[in-house]
């Protein structure tokens, strides 16, 4: 898929939606916090695009500066290594964000593929100020005020990214354990899984381990009765401290009371029964804490943070109670004046989806490796959006429609494009057919 051309912008070829767009978009997680005003940018800048069967989206090694959002349909990435090309994963939850990886000006790392007739929306992200540009040279830095829309798209996008790389460490966490199951063929997981006891019990035991680091009413909580959802949010509570805990060394061993916090503490349909081995170091989900350690490390000696910013202050401002929260991060950087100007948090920010763009990556490339190591042994995410994403769907395909009727008109008038490719016209006929197909 070649570069979009200017004219195909949406505000160039539906100005008139605007108002409608912004509705729609607000309805995507991704952007549901997000100012009116970037997300006004975002429409300036968008593309709605109708992917054919086993078309190319990225190429692996390509450079460009689009990121994009999947609306329906299905993705295949492929990744080459030396001469072959082999698919390591596919994309087909609405509204998944990729393509992220133009944020660094780095070559893409993999080649995103049609499976069949796709919907996409693509934003161009040459709009924003040259961050990296900025941070070599102050004489390339443009007004600061400027760089709030850097601001706000690297922090949403960060959101996406924290949340796609915790995934990962868990997924990884669990291949690692399937391959060292099946390997040794143990079967006391059969033998230990009967005689687990009570949550009350497991942490009547657990206290004394944390007695120093974890309040003491926390355990009183817990063992009290309580529904599985707060269950759910008490312990993850827990986990985000322990992962707090082991970012600062505060505890670096693994012991079975332990291992059953971690089930407890994550959605127990993503923890499979090969997921706990008793007795070890504490396992690589918790790397998310060297994960921590490298970016706080990586924004001290960029110098543009305040001394104040201490590693402890640093984990504060950012783990909240049950989660990574780069929103919060951002604001307490302001609120606390840990940054003197717009283009220092920018630069932050785009810091942390460097670090998280880099992290997933690598796990991505771990997870492929083991995946053909379980296939020699041996011989999907949540919905964020719940029923009701069909009917947003639905309505970015009609803007897609309008906007085609915009080219449809271009062309009658006689109007050129500035490059030599147009998004692929839809007729009536196939709008319908792609959306009673859903």
């Amino acid at each position: 898929m070649s570069q979009v051309p200017v004219s195909n912008y949406l505000k160039n070829t539906i100005p008139q939606f605007r108002e409608q767009f912004l509705g729609l978009i607000h309805r995507i997680p991704l952007f549901a916090k997000a100012p009116d005003e970037t997300l006004g940018v975002l429409f300036d800048y968008a593309t709605l695009i109708h992917a054919k069967d086993r078309e190319r989206i990225i190429k692996q090694g390509s450079f460009d500066q689009r990121i994009f959002i999947l609306l329906n349909g299905k993705l295949n990435v492929l990744f080459k290594d030396a001469d072959k090309e082999s698919l390591v994963d596919t994309m087909k939850q609405p509204f998944t964000l990729f393509g992220e990886r133009s944020l660094l000006a780095d070559p893409r790392g993999a080649s995103i593929e049609s499976d069949g007739s796709t919907f996409l929306m693509s934003l161009d992200m040459a709009f924003l100020p040259d961050i990296i540009g900025g941070y070599e040279s102050a004489e390339r830095q443009v007004e600061d005020p400027l760089y709030q829309q850097n601001i706000d798209f690297y922090t949403m996008f960060s959101f996406v990214l924290i949340h796609r790389l915790e995934t990962l460490e868990w997924e990884e966490y669990r291949y690692k354990q399937t391959i060292s199951w099946v390997r040794d063929h143990f079967d006391f997981w059969k033998q230990y899984r009967t005689t687990i006891a009570p949550i009350q019990h497991f942490i009547a035991e657990t206290q004394p381990l944390f007695t120093e680091n974890l309040p003491a009413e926390w355990f009183a909580t817990l063992t009290t009765s309580l529904s599985a959802k707060e269950k759910s949010h008490k312990l993850r509570e827990l986990y985000m401290h322990l992962l707090r805990e082991r970012t600062l060394g505060t505890i670096d061993k693994m012991d079975t009371n332990i291992s059953q916090l971690l089930k407890y503490a994550t959605l127990e349909e993503n923890w499979d029964e090969l997921s706990l081995e008793i007795n070890n170091p504490l396992p690589e989900i918790l790397t998310l804490s060297n994960f921590l350690k490298q970016l706080y490390q990586d924004i001290e000696a960029t110098g543009l943070v305040s001394d104040h910013m201490r590693l402890p202050e640093f984990l504060d401002s950012l783990i909240s109670r049950e989660s990574i929260d780069p929103l919060g991060f951002s604001q307490v950087l302001t609120k606390r004046k840990w940054v003197s100007n717009r283009f220092s948090l920018a630069y932050v920010m785009f810091l942390f989806c460097k670090h998280c763009i880099n992290a997933v990556s690598q796990a991505n490339r771990r997870i492929v490796q083991m995946l053909k190591t379980i296939r020699k042994i041996n011989g999907e995410s949540a919905d964020l959006l719940g029923t009701n994403h069909l009917d947003l769907i639905a309505e970015f395909g009609q803007l897609y429609e309008l906007q085609q009727q915009s080219f449809e008109e271009e062309k009658q008038t006689g109007s050129e494009a500035e490059t030599d490719e147009l998004p692929d016209d839809l007729s009536q006929d196939d709008i319908e057919a792609l959306f009673n197909s859903m």
